[in-house]
């Protein structure tokens, strides 16, 4: 495994990139300003952004979680619960 020193040096290597939300995104209370970043710096650069979460909830419930922690609709793509 390589250890990466930025973020940033995977933006032009793909085109798709899947995080999870808890504990990456967010801690269920904050959302993580750099998390937010990142996610900028990708939609910027025409990325496709896909979210996932092993919660029970169904995937409107975690939209709406997303939206009330202050994350941007358009700074994601597909959201999976």
């Amino acid at each position: 495994m390589k250890n990466l020193k930025s973020f940033r040096s995977l933006v032009d290597k793909y085109d798709f990139f899947l995080f999870d939300q808890w504990g990456v995104l967010h801690n269920g209370h904050y959302k993580f300003k750099e998390a937010e970043n990142c996610l900028r710096v990708l939609k910027n650069n025409k990325k496709k952004i896909i979210l996932i979460s092993n919660s029970s909830r169904p995937t409107v419930d975690s939209i709406s979680n997303l939206t009330k922690l202050g994350f941007d609709n358009d700074l994601y793509d597909y959201c999976i619960t």
